[in-house]
């Protein structure tokens, strides 16, 4: 998307309510070597007012798909970016509550890729899901990641054979991750 304006919203430590949104810079200019960059905004629920605002720029195109906030205010963004000449690549972004980037992480596969869903697995974890590619076809891929410092923790992938996309992601009653995805034309959980 060239675009992309999401919102999310949570109590935060006082108990007021915060919306942030992240987005592309709008419009780039590929013509002068300019490249879509991140920025989050978080806004004061209660006037509107812009409370805290912050960006990212790898030197590459990042382009944001999906977000979350943790209960201690940090921004969490994930997509996609790429460095000229590279692959689209998983990308991970953690804003502080004051706006400033805390990490960066990526994951790299073979052909293009975007992580679209993020989740948080209590108080230490997050996860990102996506689909990458493989040299071949698109594959669904999670990786987990440390809240503190985003470094790897793992991750797997599932791959039909064909063409696969996540559609969806929900936690259960037990804090188990569910993937929804498609299988070439049929819809499966993993």
């Amino acid at each position: 998307c060239g675009s992309c304006l999401l919102f999310f919203r949570r109590p935060d430590g006082g108990g007021a309510r915060m919306v942030a949104a992240l987005f592309t810079k709008d419009p780039p200019d590929p013509l002068n070597g300019d490249t879509n960059d991140i920025r989050v905004i978080r806004y004061a629920s209660a006037t509107g007012d812009n409370v805290v605002e912050g960006s990212y720029d790898s030197g590459g195109d990042e382009k944001p798909w999906t977000m979350g906030v943790d209960n201690a205010g940090n921004i969490y963004g994930a997509g996609r970016n790429r460095i000229m000449g590279s692959d689209y690549r998983f990308l991970l972004l953690k804003f502080t509550p004051g706006g400033g980037v805390d990490n960066v992480a990526t994951k790299a596969y073979t052909g293009g890729s975007v992580a679209k869903f993020l989740s948080f697995e209590g108080t230490d974890n997050v996860v990102i899901v996506g689909d990458s590619g493989n040299g071949t076809d698109t594959d669904v891929s999670l990786v987990k990641f440390r809240m503190s410092d985003l470094a790897e923790l793992g991750g797997s992938d599932f791959d039909s054979g064909g063409n696969d996309s996540v559609r969806a992601i929900a936690t259960d009653s037990l804090g188990r991750l569910l993937v929804l995805a498609n299988e070439g034309n049929d819809n499966v959980v993993l």
